[in-house]
């Protein structure tokens, strides 16, 4: 009753305001409104007069603390990856992005030295997407509260005089193109809601075997074998065998799951000094988790993080990406893993070792029995009910005169090293190197299969897509294009305009990222290695592949039944709620 008075009284005094605001105090009205929306106002407020005095200066024009999204791009040939580890950046031989970026932000004034000492606390900074070592971006999307000068915003929101400064303060490897006002609520990595990777391959590596490079198949023919072969990978599928798994992938999600949890009564997530009831997956428990570490990675396997998982390995992409996008949003999604977790294997009983590199999987011998019980090795379950992504499409054209073949995947929950897996097992079957049949046993079957991994060589982010947002941030699109195909609102904003030469800039980057690409394929050593190592690989045959056969037609029949049978059911309780009178109608 009293909530309903306070509201009452809200529009009485607003309808009051509306018909004459001069003798209506604004004060009065403001003290009259609920005490929830009250609160909230005033706490913006405070917030925007905390930012406004923040951005004071004594010099120059006066800059305020505003909420503001940046796109990028970097060349990765010469970064160790996108993610800035404060710890080390100081002595490390090779900078992170973010701390290239970070410190070009500082000197252009957008960020106070304070503040760049640890963005994500000061300033809210985020990121759509991480890459590791090697691994180059067309766009990425950062948000996060700059300093600017706020007369110098166009009608849209945007700020091309904050993009010419951050970019006098950057090497040419790493260029700014667009920087737009977005609303408080946005968050660049909470928005983002699928990831677009591409990959450069040479000719060469879809060719068949021993083939002569002039008797190949022509660019564009090759780009059609290879999409075709690519399209096997549409949809959600468990990817457990085109990923690699770590101790802490699943450890906490088991915990979360209340895997250990007794009588119907599951474990929550343990901290150092848990408490109250933590919620398991047989009911509630004891032991809420006050580990921040372990809510961050679930929050991150939510939001699906591209190869958004681990990225311990400077030699590995971490194709935001998401996280295993488990945002898992990453192909070159996230770095999660602490350094000081171990590695695991994906077998049961596989063993933790105490260096944080990442073992070479031994994809020479795509899949091998146990030596000592004669049986096929098998993911655990766990492992396959967390490798779940979804690919939404895949194609192929020729770039770079056909030297090249463009291969676009686009998708969300991209887990770790999923795209180079994806690419390299294509690739062998276009070189006819590995029966087709192992693309299907590989993503239907537990055993354990070790798919060719493609060299980090090629591997970019394209672009991203903001389709998820909060309803109060607003609507979002990458560029006009996007907008268009999305029919993107009025009301909606545009990260990269046509304007102010930003979609111009972007293209003219992304010609010189395929370059250096191409450059680094002809160059190194990896295509040669890569061509070496596909002719020793070894596939099962005869008995072994027969049996492989079979045990995948044994689980399409159980799935066949399984679907026949869950129809069956729901036919019995539509017909018996009819019988009872009941109507599907409206």
């Amino acid at each position: 009753n009293k909530a309903r008075q306070e509201t009452v009284a809200y529009l009485r005094a607003s309808i009051a305001m509306e018909g004459a605001s001069d003798t209506v105090d604004p004060v009065v009205a403001e003290e009259d409104s609920p005490p929830e929306k009250r609160a909230r106002v005033e706490a913006e407020d405070e917030q925007k007069q905390e930012d406004d005095a923040e951005g004071t200066t004594a010099k120059g024009p006066k800059r305020v603390k505003r909420k503001m999204a940046l796109v990028f791009g970097f060349i990765g040939q010469n970064y160790r990856g996108l993610q800035i580890n404060y710890e080390i950046e100081k002595d490390a031989a090779r900078k992170s992005v973010e701390e290239v970026l970070r410190m070009a932000l500082v000197r252009a004034g957008a960020v106070t030295a304070v503040n760049a000492e640890r963005l994500e606390q000061k300033i809210g900074w985020a990121r759509s997407s991480r890459t590791d070592q090697g691994v180059s971006a067309a766009r990425l999307v950062v948000s996060a509260k700059f300093l600017i000068v706020e007369d110098e915003l166009t009608i849209t929101g945007h700020s091309p005089a904050l993009v010419s400064e951050v970019n006098r303060e950057l090497p040419d490897d790493l260029r700014c193109f667009s920087a737009v006002k977005v609303p408080n609520s946005f968050d660049a990595k909470r928005a983002c809601s699928w990831r677009e990777y591409e990959y450069l391959l040479p000719t060469e590596m879809a060719c068949a075997a021993g083939i002569e490079s002039g008797d190949c198949l022509t660019a564009g023919e090759l780009a059609k074998r290879l999409e075709s072969i690519l399209r096997t990978f549409e949809g959600c599928h468990s990817f457990h065998n085109f990923t690699r798994l770590k101790a802490a992938d699943l450890a906490w999600k088991d915990e979360k799951e209340g895997k250990d949890g007794k009588d119907g009564k599951g474990a929550g997530i343990k901290g150092n000094k848990g408490k109250g009831k933590g919620k398991g997956k047989g009911g509630k428990g004891k032991g809420k988790s006050k580990d921040k570490s372990a809510k961050r990675k679930l929050e991150d396997a939510e939001e699906g993080n591209d190869e958004d998982l681990h990225a311990d390995d400077p030699d590995e992409d971490c194709e935001d990406g998401g996280a295993m996008g488990l945002e898992l949003h990453g192909e070159n999604g996230d770095v999660r893993a602490d350094d000081a977790e171990a590695s695991i294997s994906a077998t049961p009983g596989g063993s933790h070792s105490g260096s944080k590199q990442h073992v070479e999987a031994p994809w020479v011998e795509i899949c091998t029995k146990n030596t000592a019980t004669g049986t096929w090795k098998e993911r655990p379950p766990v492992v396959c009910r967390h490798a779940q992504s979804t690919i939404f499409m895949a194609a192929v054209e020729p770039t770079c005169g056909g030297r090249l073949l463009r291969i676009r995947l686009r998708g969300k929950f991209f887990l770790y090293n999923q795209i180079r897996l994806i690419v390299g097992s294509a690739a062998a079957v276009a070189s006819v190197a590995l029966p087709a049949e192992f693309l299907h046993l590989a993503l239907t079957l537990r055993i354990e299969m070790h798919m060719p991994l493609a060299p980090p060589t090629g591997l970019l982010l394209r672009t991203a897509g903001f389709c998820e947002m909060d309803q109060r941030a607003g609507f979002c699109a990458m560029d006009v294009q996007q907008a268009r195909s999305c029919m993107l609102p009025e009301a909606g904003f545009v990260l990269v305009p046509d304007e102010h030469g930003a979609a111009a800039a972007v293209n003219a980057f992304s010609e010189k990222i395929e370059a250096s690409v191409e450059e680094q394929w002809r160059s190194g050593s990896e295509l040669g290695d890569w061509l070496q190592k596909l002719k020793e690989v070894r596939v099962p045959s005869g008995t072994a592949l027969e049996e492989l056969q079979a045990r995948a037609k044994e689980l399409a029949t159980e799935e066949a039944e399984f679907r026949i049978s869950q129809a069956a059911a729901d036919r019995r309780r539509r017909e018996q709620r009819l019988s009872a009178g009941a109507s599907f109608v409206g």
